[in-house]
């Protein structure tokens, strides 16, 4: 997010029967064009509670 707005995504998954995410561990990292409108409101909700507005963030999603 930048200025409250989306600026990128990307999905990081981890190969079979491990849980890290880390390419060189095997895991697989590919951009995501656009999130769901649920994904972005929770990122934009998140954001709305910090007590100043941040120029940038990263919203970590599960």
């Amino acid at each position: 997010m930048c200025n409250g707005q989306f600026s990128h995504a990307a999905r990081k998954t981890p190969s079979s029967g491990d849980y890290r995410v880390q390419d060189e561990l095997g895991g697989i990292i590919t951009a995501m064009d656009q999130p769901s409108a649920e994904m972005l409101e929770l990122a934009r909700a998140s954001l709305a509670i910090c007590p100043e507005t941040p120029i940038y963030a990263r919203v970590d999603m599960i």
